[in-house]
């Protein structure tokens, strides 16, 4: 488990969790997609996610999973239907969120420290450059960067320019966090901290997160719900599953657990299932492997 250095003042309050009843933070209604007009990617998708909720989307590439994520970031345009994110359509102004890639996007020209502040800029007009600065050394602290906040992106690992980015959207002071297969490209054991990482500031500061995986044990781990993307003639089709495992401290207990292993092996089989099903519609209809 990840310890973080000291405690850190975070620039904007984050509400803590409350036993009031949950609102939606996203909903999306009858999302359409497709690609040239032709290849249906995505076909009347319909979401929830509750405030505080972890989502991890799911299922084989190329099923609309990454795809969908950019729509709710408002960085991808859709044929049909809506996605409202704090009572607001993504068509009328640009989502309050942090997003974070697999690719880091950090710009290779700042050190880590400049690259948080250029983000912080977007939202914190009036600040001094000092003050800016402070809020960035904060959140790099945060992630475990404090000694770091010089370095370039090519001094760094990729765990570290990782971590960067993640400061970066966190920084931005949203409590929307957007994921994609941010931790695909990292070693096992940096993949496992900052999965801990994120479980604790998820945790501390309520935030809403939704996070594309292809790993099960990671989406087990983190989500609170788990939606699984097939593919389908008509486009994806999606399932809602709960995860039902009671998220412990010890991971290795967790992971060796009867309840993680049955609903491990229950998940792998619905996924297959499904792309199963698929498979056979599809060669029923003509459409041939």
């Amino acid at each position: 488990m990840v310890v973080l250095q000291r405690e850190v003042e975070l620039p904007i309050e984050i509400p803590e969790p409350t036993k009031r009843v949950r609102n939606n933070k996203i909903e999306a209604r009858g999302i359409d997609f497709s690609y040239d007009g032709t290849t249906k990617i995505l076909n009347n998708i319909d979401l929830d996610v509750k405030e505080g909720e972890f989502l991890v989307f799911m299922g084989p590439s190329g099923c609309g999973k990454s795809t969908f994520l950019r729509m709710i970031a408002g960085l991808e345009g859709f044929d049909n239907g809506d996605i409202i994110i704090n009572g607001t359509s993504v068509k009328e102004a640009h989502p309050d969120s942090g997003v974070v890639f697999q690719d880091y996007s950090l710009f290779p020209w700042l050190t880590a420290q400049a690259n948080v502040v250029l983000a912080l800029k977007q939202r914190n007009k009036t600040k001094s450059k000092k003050e800016l600065a402070q809020i960035a050394e904060d959140y790099l602290t945060l992630v475990n960067l404090g000694h770091a906040l010089k370095k370039y992106p090519g001094q760094m690992s990729g765990g570290m320019k990782q971590r960067a980015a993640i400061a970066r959207a966190l920084s931005y002071g949203s409590d929307l966090l957007l994921m994609d297969e941010p931790f695909g490209a990292l070693d096992p054991v940096t993949r496992i901290q900052l999965q801990d990482l994120i479980v604790q500031i998820r945790a501390q500061q309520n935030r809403t997160v939704v996070f594309v995986t292809h790993d099960v044990d990671e989406a087990i781990y983190l989500a609170d719900r788990i939606i699984i993307f097939a593919p389908g003639k008509n486009g994806a089709v999606t399932q809602s599953i709960e995860v039902p495992v009671k998220k412990g401290t010890n991971r290795q207990k967790l992971f060796e657990s009867f309840e993680f292993r049955s609903f491990r092996e229950s998940l792998l089989n619905e996924m297959n299932e499904q792309i199963l099903n698929s498979i056979k519609t599809e060669v029923s209809e003509g459409a041939g492997i």
